[in-house]
């Protein structure tokens, strides 16, 4: 959440990530007023998504997609003595290095980079999915896990024998009882 200075007076903003923020509070145009930053219920997620079609007709190609993404993880992983190398790459995005490295001061890089569709992964979904339909987007409430294929990702981590690299994480606590 941020405020931002407008000559027709202030107003409230919120974005997708914390490092969107940095570049209108470094310009002076808001002020970060609140954050999420090491609250495990407001991080991003990512996900590969294909068809179940797609994935009948091509599975050695969903399969190489899925060796790379875990590839890139590990490799991704592996920065978390001088992730440098990783933010100069996603400087080519716009957004500054600067803002890469606040954005990511503090995590546990081969935490937030985990591939892996554990607990945790399940959790932020069936939160999504209820949010969802609670503010109309959707009709009604239906399961995440059904739409899980882990079989490709379980190939992956064997075959670039990664299989124990990352640790399943849990269920972030729901927000009424997160605080004490």
């Amino acid at each position: 959440m941020a405020i931002c200075r407008r000559s027709s007076g202030a107003r409230a903003a919120s974005t997708r990530g914390r490092s969107e923020l940095f570049s209108l509070r470094d310009q002076g145009l808001a002020r970060v007023i609140y954050t999420t930053k090491g609250d495990a219920r407001f991080s991003c997620n990512g996900t590969l998504t294909a068809s179940g079609e797609f994935v009948r007709k091509y599975p050695s190609l969903t399969q190489r997609v899925v060796n790379t993404y875990v590839r890139a993880a590990k490799w991704l992983a592996d920065r978390q003595a001088d992730p440098s190398e990783a933010f100069q790459l996603w400087t080519r995005s716009g957004q500054r290095f600067s803002e890469f490295k606040e954005d990511w001061q503090g995590d546990v890089i081969k935490d937030r980079a985990s591939p892996l569709l554990d607990a945790y992964i399940s959790a932020r979904y069936a939160e999504a999915i209820e949010d969802a339909r609670r503010y109309g987007l959707i009709r009604k409430d239906f399961s995440f896990e059904p739409w899980v294929d882990s079989q490709f990702l379980a190939n992956a981590l064997e075959r670039e024998h990664l299989s124990t690299f990352w640790s399943p994480l849990g269920a972030p606590q729901p927000v009424a009882t997160a605080r004490k």
